[in-house]
C-alpha cells in the first residue's frame, strides 16, 4: 500500500449520516474551529515548516503569508476555510485570531529549521495557489497491518516517557498536552471531515485549557523517543478502516487526556483538571463508543476475525 495524500479528506463521513452530535460548521466561531483543528493536525504531522504549509493546503483551505513590513521575511498567515459542499470561501482569519499556541512563531517552536528547510518554507510561501503538493514523507510504500503497528508503538513510547515526567515539570507537560490536541485534531480531521463534533471540540478544549507561550518547545533535558508526529502521519492518511486497531488508537489517546487531567489534579489544579474530564475526556469516550458501534461487524469467514 502507498500512503495517498488522504490528510484532510473523510474516511468515515462518505458513507455513513451524520451523527447526532455532528454538525456544518456554520457559524463564525464553528468555523474557526475547523481551521484550528486544520492548523493543529497539520502542526503535528509536520517536521518542518513547508511541510505543514502543503498539509494545511491539502485539507482545501487557503493560506496566505503576512509579511514583516521592514524586511519582508514572513511573521504570520491568513488562512480561510472552504465550505466542502459549495466550494466558498469564508471571511480570513490571521494566525493571531486563531488561538495563542497556533500562531506562527509558536507553531515554529516544534519544527527543525536549518537554512534548507527555511529556504523550502520561503518557497512554499510563494508558491501560487493551484493543486497542493504531497510532502516527501506521503510517497511511502508500507502494508496497512504496519502502519498501524508503527501507530501503536509510536503512542506506547509516548506514553512511556511522559509518564515518567513529575507533576511539576509544567513546560514538559504543557508540550505533551500539546503533542497529543495535535493528534485528536487528526482524529477529529479523520472522523469528523466536514462537520464539527466531539472529537473536535475535544481537541479544541484539550488546547486551550493546557497551552501556554512557549509550550510547543520539545523538552530538552527529559526528550521522549516520539512526539506522536508517527501517529499523526499514519491517522492522518490511512485509508485502510481497521475497527479494532482505531478503536486501540483511540483508547490510548483517551489515557494520554486522562493523565494529563491527573498531573493537573496532582498539582492542585481542581478547575482545570475537572474541565479537563468534562471537556475532554468524556466526549471523547462517547465518541470513541460511536464509532466502534458503526463499525461493520467482522464476519467469521471473511478472514478478517481475530
Amino acid at each position: 500500500m502507498t500512503i495517498e495524500f488522504l490528510y484532510g479528506r473523510a474516511l468515515y463521513s462518505a458513507d455513513r449520516p451524520r451523527g447526532a452530535r455532528e454538525q456544518r460548521p456554520e457559524g463564525v466561531e464553528q468555523q474557526a474551529m475547523v481551521l484550528r483543528r486544520t492548523v493543529r493536525a497539520a502542526a503535528v504531522i509536520a517536521l518542518w515548516e513547508y511541510e505543514w504549509c502543503r498539509r494545511v493546503r491539502a485539507t482545501g483551505a487557503v493560506l496566505e503569508p503576512l509579511r514583516d513590513r521592514v524586511d519582508g521575511s514572513v511573521n504570520g498567515f491568513v488562512v480561510q476555510y472552504r465550505d466542502l459542499d459549495t466550494g466558498r470561501l469564508m471571511a480570513p482569519v490571521t494566525d493571531c485570531d486563531l488561538a495563542p499556541d497556533l500562531r506562527l512563531h509558536e507553531l515554529r517552536r516544534g519544527w527543525s529549521a536549518d537554512p534548507r528547510t527555511i529556504t523550502d518554507a520561503e518557497v512554499e510561501w510563494r508558491r501560487p495557489p493551484g493543486a497542493p503538493l504531497p510532502a516527501g514523507r506521503d510517497g511511502l510504500v508500507l502494508t496497512a497491518p504496519v502502519m498501524w503497528s508503527r501507530a501503536l508503538a509510536d503512542i506506547g513510547r509516548f506514553a512511556g516517557a511522559v509518564q515518567r515526567y513529575p507533576a511539576g515539570d509544567v513546560a514538559a507537560w504543557r508540550w505533551a498536552a500539546g503533542r497529543i490536541a495535535g493528534v485528536l485534531a487528526v482524529w477529529a480531521q479523520r472522523a469528523e471531515f466536514g462537520t464539527v463534533g466531539p472529537v473536535t471540540l475535544a481537541a479544541d478544549a484539550l488546547a486551550r485549557l493546557t497551552a501556554a507561550p512557549g509550550s510547543r518547545c520539545r523538552p530538552a533535558h527529559r526528550a521522549p523517543r516520539s512526539d506522536l508526529s508517527i501517529t499523526g502521519l499514519i491517522l492522518g492518511h490511512l485509508d485502510h478502516e481497521d475497527p479494532g486497531s482505531d478503536f486501540v488508537v483511540q483508547g490510548q489517546l483517551i489515557a494520554l487526556a486522562i493523565a494529563v487531567g491527573k498531573v493537573h489534579r496532582d498539582r492542585g489544579e481542581h478547575t482545570t483538571a475537572q474541565a479537563l474530564i468534562d471537556e475532554v475526556v468524556a466526549p471523547l469516550t462517547q465518541a470513541r463508543q460511536d464509532l466502534s458501534s458503526k463499525a461493520r461487524p467482522l464476519d467469521p469467514g471473511d478472514g478478517t476475525s481475530r
